[in-house]
């Protein structure tokens, strides 16, 4: 059995889980895109002045290298960051992450930006304390060299919105939801093919839906050896392993009847009723013979006095299990079956896995 031929089922059985999952954390996600907490603001041109006189840098071109200078100056003085840090309230060692100052093009011209600040007050107080350092100049900024184009800052307001928020969300939720999956597999283990049904139960299994003619053919053969040897039919049980699948059990026995083309008797319907007159299927004969197989579906075990009658008046009890059913079911429908002093010699698997 490949890995594919377990999880198929699964997915098909749980798939709506993966659905609900990718829906539930692609909007959450959106939505806490969209309330992530306003930031703030302050942006401000400033200019280095030309000059021919003893104040000025010289010429224009003198000013726009300078202005570079100061763009690095401006991001990286420990002083003025310590002014910054103290008007904005905020450590010293983050205001480097909050401030940038930049030459704009090839002029003499340097943006410098106060960004994400928690609220307007922040961000205007760290301009203005920025604003007043420059004028007074500092250790690497001449008073005079440096001069603001406007004497109020441009303050914005930033929307910290994550536009694939939704996707990534869903991509998430996907795997969430497969994760899921397989959890609530584990949690709730199911029967979907023979060789599960086998590794649980260490008997023989069949899958009815799956198995060629000729192979269940064989099954009957096995059937009659393994029964007792005498005068009268071999009676077999057919038990479902939980009462909502009962009607299974009848299904099975027709199918098998209708495989074997003669020795074989179908008797009751599934209802637990044993003196339901015989159902003569395939051919076989009505006739009691030690060569007729007849198949007695008698329901599930546990609770019901004809299905339990009928399983005392068979010579072995066939366990037939609903493809997706719950393991826990499975194990229990056994215990019953033991509690009346029998176990079940051969199990059948069959059914869609949708349960």
């Amino acid at each position: 059995m490949s890995r594919l031929d377990s999880i198929l089922p699964a997915l098909r059985r749980r798939w709506w889980v993966i659905v609900v999952a990718t829906v539930l954390v692609a909007v959450v996600a959106s939505q806490a895109a969209g309330l992530e907490a306003n930031t703030y603001s302050s942006t401000s041109v400033w200019f280095v002045p030309s000059g021919a006189d003893d104040e000025g840098p010289g010429d224009a071109y003198a000013a726009t290298l300078l202005a570079a200078s100061y763009a690095e100056v401006v991001s990286n003085d420990d002083a003025l960051q310590r002014i910054i840090g103290g008007a904005a309230e905020m450590p010293v060692d983050e205001v480097e992450d909050h401030l940038t100052a930049t030459r704009l093009g090839n002029t003499a011209l340097v943006r410098i930006t106060f960004a994400q600040a928690d609220s307007v007050e922040q961000a205007v107080a760290a301009f203005e304390a920025m604003s007043d350092q420059l004028a007074a100049g500092t250790g690497s900024i001449p008073e005079g060299t440096l001069l603001p184009l406007s004497e109020e800052p441009e303050v914005k307001q930033e929307r910290r919105y994550l536009e694939s928020a939704g996707w990534i969300g869903g991509i998430l939720g996907f795997f969430f939801g497969v994760a899921l999956v397989v959890l609530l597999e584990r949690a709730d283990p199911r029967i979907d093919n023979a060789e599960q049904l086998r590794a649980l139960l260490h008997i023989p299994a069949t899958d009815l839906d799956r198995a060629s003619p000729a192979t269940l053919t064989v099954v009957l053969a096995r059937w009659r050896d393994m029964t007792l040897e005498d005068e009268h039919p071999h009676r077999l049980a057919l038990v479902a392993s939980s009462r909502g699948h009962i009607d299974l059990t009848a299904h099975a026995a027709h199918r098998f009847a209708e495989i074997a083309h003669n020795g074989v008797t179908v008797i009751g319907n599934g209802s637990g009723n044993g003196s339901v007159p015989q159902i003569a299927s395939g051919g076989g004969a009505a006739v009691r013979s030690s060569e007729v197989l007849e198949l007695v579906p008698v329901g599930a075990p546990g609770g019901d006095e004809a299905a339990e009658a009928s399983i005392f008046d068979s010579d072995g009890a066939l366990l037939v299990v609903p493809r997706g059913g719950r393991e826990d079911d499975v194990i229990g429908a056994v215990r019953l079956l033991q509690e009346l002093g029998m176990s079940p010699f051969w199990s059948v698997v069959l059914g869609d896995s949708n349960n």
